[in-house]
């Protein structure tokens, strides 16, 4: 059930948000190199758990990237997230 939800908000936001990230290199919070690994990880369908154990780092600290991707790319889910990065041409 949890799953349908955040694919119903994903739809949302795509409907809703079509040009609110601007592309890498841009001067609207670009996100770094390492958020940019964690997305393209969580992309693939790896869990918080899974992106810290890959990337060596903390499930704390793969939590926090995923929050700042998150808050950057104005996106309330993870899988809205990756739906914008998707649309915009981040990943």
């Amino acid at each position: 059930a949890g799953f349908v939800h955040e694919a119903q908000l994903a739809r949302r936001e795509l409907q809703t948000s079509r040009t609110e990230v601007s592309p890498p290199g841009s001067a609207n919070a670009p996100l770094t190199q390492r958020e940019m690994e964690v997305l393209r990880l969580v992309a693939k369908g790896l869990s918080e758990r899974e992106v810290a154990d890959k990337l060596f780092i903390s499930p704390h600290t793969a939590h926090r990237h995923l929050s700042n991707i998150r808050l950057k790319l104005n996106a309330t889910t993870q899988a809205a997230a990756v739906a914008h990065a998707l649309r915009v041409g981040l990943i």
